[in-house]
């Protein structure tokens, strides 16, 4: 099975439009999501882009998406900036293939790079799949019961 993660472009924006649209139905949250195609597009792949967006192949098909963002909220604890991923998704028809275990692996690479202190990212907390996921399969630091707010803390 061939398995690879890539940066998006700008012909990908249909492709990330239709997964991030899928990913926001299956949380019951699509109804928050307020941009209009052009209005997301600009915001992705426009002057400031405000995130990147990863593509995940498995067979040369496109299997999922993670996007994230480069900050320094935390810079009064931490002087490092943070990776905060703001979303990681995987078609169902391609989940249990080590998809996600593999973007988690390529977004740790680019926090390294950058010189991120750590990568943080929401996860709801009724999401027993994901939680599983990151529990058993990742070194992530669950920081809250109610609203888990996830760190995996990086060793730079």
């Amino acid at each position: 099975m061939k398995k690879s993660v890539r940066v998006a472009t700008i012909h990908d924006f249909d492709l990330i439009y239709e997964m991030l649209r899928d990913d926001l139905y299956e949380q019951g949250v699509l109804h928050r999501f307020k941009h209009s195609k052009e209005g997301f597009k600009d915001l992705i792949f426009g002057e400031n882009p405000k995130a990147t967006f990863l593509i995940l192949e498995i067979n040369d098909k496109p299997a999922g998406f993670m996007n994230y963002s480069i900050d320094f909220r935390n810079i009064t604890v931490n002087l490092l900036a943070n990776l905060y991923v703001n979303d990681l998704f995987v078609k169902k028809s391609f989940r249990r293939m080590k998809g996600g275990t593999l973007l988690i692996n390529k977004i740790k690479e680019i926090a390294k790079k950058e010189k991120c202190g750590r990568i943080e990212f929401l996860t709801l907390a009724e999401n027993s799949a994901a939680l599983a996921f990151y529990k058993n399969h990742l070194k992530i630091k669950i920081i809250s019961d109610k609203l888990h707010y996830m760190r995996l803390e990086l060793d730079t």
